[in-house]
This record gives C-alpha cells, sequence and structure tokens, in this order.
C-alpha cells in the first residue's frame, strides 16, 4: 500500500510499472563462455613434473582434443593459449562489444617448472582473431594477423554488433613471456544502450598460462610421432607481428611505433659461457635424456681452452660405458700433439684467431627403428638412437660463422645400455660419428 501511494506520487501507474518490469524480466539474456580450444594445431604446454619420454610414449596423440590428456595432467600453456570466446546473441535486443580484456587474478609467478611438450602442426597454423597480452601495460584486445598478434587495437573506438540471434566465435590467445598468471577474461559492452561487463573463467576457476624460461632446456615433441628435442625456450615466446602484418583477410595493417621498440628474445651480441659445458637436467634413467647431455657436451667447445672437440671428451665421462670412454681416451692420446690444419672455408680459419666458441642451437633424438626394429621401446635393455646436433660458432665481438648450414650440423646413431641400477650410459657409436 505504501508502495503504491509512492508511484502515485510520482506520477507512475502502479499496473502500468509492474508490467515493464515484468516485460524486462522476460527478455532473453545474451550470453558468453570461455573455454580452452578444442581445436589447436601447434603450441607448447609444460607438465608439472620431470617426465622421460619412455612414460608418455604410450599416449597416442597428445596435441588431440585441444590437449585433453594433458589438462588432465595438470599441464598449464606456455606462452600462449588459445581460447574460444563464444557470444550468443539475446532475440530482438542490441547487444555491442566494446572490448575484451584479462583481468590477472593474485600475483604473478615465474615461469612454470617441469617437463615441457611441444605439439607441432603438420600444415596451416590456427588463425587468431583477438590477442589478449598479459605481460603488456593494457590487458585489451590486439588485432591478430596470419603471422603472430599485432600491437594495435582489436576494437579501436568501435563497437562490434552481435546479430540477432547469430553465434559469434572470437578465436581468442592470450600471451605471456615474462611470468606466469592466473587470469579471467572480461568483456565489456552493452545491452539496449546499458552498460553490461560479462567475466569468463575456466569453469569455475581462473585460466592458467606460464612466461617462458630462459635458456636451452630438454622438450618432448610430438609431431606424428614422439621425439625428444634440446632447444633454445625463446622459440615458445609469443610471435608477434612487427612488419607487414595482414589481416585474416589478407589486408595489410599499421605497424604502430610500439612493435618497433619490441625486446628481442636474443640478445645483439653473445657472451662467452663460463662453464665449459651448459647446466643440464639429466634424466639417468632415460636413454633420450642421457644422449643429449652426451650430445651437448662433446659439442661445447671453446678455442679459447680447448683446442677442438678433442678436448671436450674428459666431460663426457658421467654418460659413457667405461670400455666406450677407454676407447676413446686412447684415440686422443694417440693425436694429443694435433695442430689445427688450414682449412679452405674463410670462417674456419677465423676460429683459432677469435677464440671461438660452439654454442649448441638445438638437439634432437629418437628412436632408431632401422637397427632396432618398430618394436622397441625406450626401456629395453639395449636403446638404438640416432641424434641430430646444430650448433653455431661465435665469438666475443658479435662475430658468427657465416657457415654452409650442413658444416654447422652433424648426426651420429649411437647405443645405450641399461645399467644394473637403471640408469643408462652410451656404449657404442658409429665410428665417423664418435671420432674426437
Amino acid at each position: 500500500m505504501i508502495v503504491g501511494v509512492l508511484l502515485l506520487l510520482v506520477g507512475v501507474p502502479v499496473g502500468l510499472f509492474t508490467a515493464r518490469l515484468q516485460d524486462d524480466l522476460g527478455k532473453e539474456e545474451p550470453r558468453f563462455t570461455a573455454r580452452y580450444s578444442t581445436v589447436m594445431t601447434d603450441g607448447s604446454f609444460v607438465l608439472p613434473t620431470t617426465v622421460a619420454l619412455s612414460s608418455v610414449e604410450g599416449v597416442t596423440n597428445p596435441c588431440d582434443e585441444g590437449w585433453k590428456w594433458a589438462r588432465q595432467q595438470g599441464a598449464v600453456d606456455i606462452g600462449t593459449s588459445r581460447i574460444d570466446v563464444e557470444a550468443v546473441p539475446a532475440k530482438d535486443r542490441t547487444v555491442a562489444i566494446r572490448n575484451i580484456r584479462t583481468e590477472i587474478v593474485g600475483t604473478p609467478r615465474p615461469p612454470e617448472k617441469g617437463t615441457v611438450v611441444t605439439c607441432r602442426a603438420q600444415g596451416e597454423g590456427t588463425a587468431v582473431d583477438v590477442g589478449l597480452d598479459l605481460d603488456g601495460p593494457t590487458h585489451s584486445a590486439l588485432k591478430g594477423t596470419v603471422n603472430g598478434v599485432s600491437y594495435l587495437p582489436y576494437f579501436d573506438d568501435r563497437f562490434h554488433f552481435l546479430e540477432n540471434q547469430q553465434p559469434e566465435l572470437f578465436k581468442v590467445t592470450a600471451m605471456a613471456a615474462e611470468q606466469s598468471y592466473d587470469y579471467v577474461i572480461k568483456v565489456e559492452g552493452s545491452v539496449d544502450g546499458k552498460d553490461r561487463t560479462w567475466t569468463l573463467k575456466d569453469g569455475d576457476k581462473p585460466f592458467r598460462i606460464s612466461g617462458v624460461r630462459k635458456g636451452h632446456a630438454n622438450h618432448l615433441v610430438f609431431a606424428g610421432i614422439w621425439t625428444t628435442e634440446y632447444t633454445d625456450e625463446a622459440l615458445l615466446r609469443p610471435a608477434r607481428c612487427t612488419d607487414k602484418c595482414q589481416d585474416q583477410d589478407g589486408k595489410l595493417l599499421p605497424v604502430p611505433p610500439a612493435a618497433a621498440a619490441a625486446p628481442s628474445a636474443v640478445p645483439a651480441v653473445p657472451k662467452r659461457p663460463d662453464a665449459a659445458a651448459p647446466p643440464l637436467t639429466v634424466i639417468q634413467r632415460d636413454a633420450e635424456s642421457v644422449a643429449i647431455a652426451w650430445a651437448v657436451t662433446r659439442s661445447s667447445v671453446d678455442i679459447s681452452r680447448d683446442k677442438g672437440r678433442i678436448d671436450a671428451l674428459p666431460r663426457t665421462k658421467p654418460y659413457v660405458t667405461g670400455q666406450l670412454y677407454a676407447r676413446q681416451l686412447a684415440t686422443r692420446e694417440a693425436n694429443k700433439d694435433y695442430e689445427p690444419d688450414n682449412p679452405v672455408e674463410a670462417w674456419a680459419r677465423e676460429l683459432y684467431p677469435r677464440k671461438a666458441w660452439t654454442q649448441v642451437r638445438s638437439v634432437r633424438v629418437r628412436m632408431d627403428t632401422t637397427r632396432s626394429g618398430p618394436k622397441a621401446l625406450l626401456t629395453d635393455p639395449s636403446v638404438d638412437l640416432e641424434v641430430e646436433v646444430w650448433f653455431d660458432w661465435l665469438a666475443d665481438d658479435g662475430w658468427k660463422a657465416d657457415a654452409d648450414p650442413a658444416d654447422l650440423k652433424y648426426s651420429v646413431s649411437i647405443t645405450l645400455e641399461r645399467q644394473p641400477d637403471g640408469t643408462y650410459l652410451v656404449s657404442g657409436c658409429e665410428e665417423s660419428g664418435c671420432t674426437f
């Protein structure tokens, strides 16, 4: 009764007000949902524990169904995370979106520890509509391009209107290089002219993404078959377009000044390593992990202290059997008085004057099924592997060997034997590949 009196005092009939209120409540509401994409062709995630390839090689395809298997193991995307944001408009209502952004939940963390698994696409990459940079000063939507996320705002003071009863899908790529984040996605817009904000989560939890660690590490790689690779973590940094950026329709986009100032993941002048070999995480009971440690160590040469690869031999002792080490040591002793020859290539003649050193770019290890057969396992007493090594020659002043790629790569077939304590050691290799 009192309410009725008040409404009448302001000139609004009670019956008319009730009808309008019921009409507003009866209208459909637009719906927004977000989830990790179930159609991803490439990318990387980190498992929360140290995992050997032998323990996951039974997983037929870890990259299927949006990495469903990986997420069940508690995996977190590294560098980039693909998320589908679906917008379902309401009937006979005007729904406009003016921004999509992220909001960080909690405190950022260092890049996650664990085992990196990389899914390598066999074909075209995944198209990107919207990019969200969690490291950046603003977390608003950026335009996606065919070759990475641009530095241009996606909405740029304009609204995106949803067509009546026509659901839309935004392919969003969240990016993080420096730190790890928990975050939610905010969709800001309006319904019939009234401001709205929708908060989107991964079910009832925030989305998660890991930053990119520095240095090299072992990655488990799936590209139809499993391999183990030692590679630079910087390769996992988000792809940003800084030049000749094209949108999904092939239109050339302008490049803002921020793109030119984008930080480089690789230092301009290389730094001579302090240690004779880079730090390595070795799983002694994993044949491929031991093989990578052996390959990286024997390929790490510094002319300021080594004559050549022959002087790296003592550093490989933890990874080889006593019998193999003795044979190689005898070869080293027989050649201890050798002097460098006069190579034909101009770059090779620079190595000793510049006191250059090698930097192992990557190592790829896979089962050598031509020797062991298609049914061989990484847990067999004897494991045959094929090892490929890529490296560069560098110097303090920024010099880098301008060599034929074939001169900066070698391959070797090796055998590892399981020891009584369950660990593996290199027991043999083809003579040409094992010559120091």
